[in-house]
């Protein structure tokens, strides 16, 4: 993957009056989308616009060549990116869709607690098992209730879910993964 070059094009979409970035490439023979707000009003912000559309497909190449260039030979869909980044750049692609103090929430328990138990063992994207997170879970029920374990689950599983989108990971190992039961009153 390194020696090929990924081409990120793109156009701005008028959504509820606000212009938005629809960035287009191609990876492993899959057309990828991503869209992302600008939060400027239509009226008014034209060239703004389009100034931020060619510097977010230059971002957005950037990292995909960098993510990519990375990738293990012989395999387009391993990385080597450790998972504790993966958590935190899924944060921020959530992060417009987030209402503040959901955000705030996940945010804390990505930042205190998940990302550095994973960044500590220096468990990469293309290592992480099933097992690596089922530990992790048995480790924060030795001092929090199952329901924080459950919500800590919810964030991990967007990652991954984000990593399968990006093409990243073919399958996440969360499939194999048991929440644990939550006590009843």
């Amino acid at each position: 993957m390194a020696d090929h070059h990924i081409k990120v094009t793109g156009h701005l979409e008028d959504k509820r009056g606000i212009y938005q970035i629809v960035l287009n490439w191609k990876l492993n023979g899959k057309r990828q989308r991503k869209s992302i707000t600008t939060g400027l009003p239509v009226k008014g912000n034209k060239k703004r616009a389009e100034k931020l559309l060619t510097a977010t497909c230059e971002e957005q190449e950037q990292k995909l060549v960098e993510r990519y260039s990375s990738a293990m030979p012989g395999s387009s869909f391993k990385s080597n990116m450790l998972f504790s980044t993966l958590l935190k750049e899924w944060l921020e692609s959530v992060k417009p869709s987030l209402k503040p103090t959901t955000y705030g929430n996940y945010q804390s328990a990505i930042n205190r607690t998940i990302a550095p138990y994973f960044e500590q063992r220096n468990i990469t994207l293309s290592e992480l098992t099933a097992k690596h997170i089922q530990d992790f879970y048995s480790e924060r029920l030795e001092t929090v209730k199952a329901t924080t374990v459950h919500k800590h689950h919810n964030n991990i599983s967007g990652a991954l879910k984000y990593a399968v989108e990006e093409g990243l990971i073919e399958i996440s190992p969360l499939e194999k993964v048991k929440k644990p039961r939550l006590e009843r009153y």
